[in-house]
């Protein structure tokens, strides 16, 4: 239940809830993705219209971000910027408003529902969607979507995890197995 944060230096365990009177506040308990940043907070996304809540280490308090909102993951790409990925969409957090912003998917295609996201050495973001992946350019205004056409199975995108090897290579799930690839070749 909650966040259980491990010391390192004596091997125990410390639980941490939103609001300790109500042990559910981490949209009923179910934790979606955790990313300690750069700068060493902890983000925490969960489902069931929890949202994301921002764990301050220092002082121990969380601050609760897309209250309402189901979150599939969490990123930081090379530049410091964290993403999210949820039921709605895609979201890059402004440090300057403290808050999220939805990434308006009007100009750009394919970016529905983002179950997972890595970013490549050539600093384009890869989406796992339901319309397929897709490649998000280092500028993040232009889109890429690798669907059918591809091999990539609508829905093929799974809620799961990605993964850049030390080589540059992505390790994409799918619905029958994994893509991997290397996105210069």
């Amino acid at each position: 239940r909650g966040l259980n944060l491990m010391n390192r230096k004596t091997g125990s365990f410390t639980q941490y809830y939103i609001n300790p009177n109500d042990t559910s506040s981490f949209g009923q308990n179910a934790i979606t993705a955790i990313l300690g940043d750069k700068t060493g907070k902890l983000w925490i996304g969960s489902t069931w219209g929890g949202g994301v809540f921002l764990f301050n280490p220092g002082n121990n308090t969380f601050k609760n971000y897309l209250k309402n909102m189901n979150v599939n993951s969490i990123y930081e790409d090379a530049d410091g910027v964290i993403w999210l990925g949820s039921n709605t969409g895609l979201y890059k957090f402004d440090r300057n408003s403290d808050g999220f912003i939805h990434y308006d998917s009007s100009p750009l295609t394919g970016i529905t529902d983002v179950f997972y996201m890595v970013e490549d050495n050539q600093k384009h973001l890869w989406l796992g969607t339901p319309d397929g992946i897709v490649r998000l350019n280092p500028q993040r205004n232009e889109t890429s979507v690798y669907g059918k056409n591809y091999g990539v199975s609508e829905n093929g995108a799974l809620y799961s995890f990605c993964y850049k090897g030390r080589d540059g290579k992505l390790f994409l799930p799918a619905s029958d197995g994994y893509f991997s690839f290397y996105p210069n070749e």
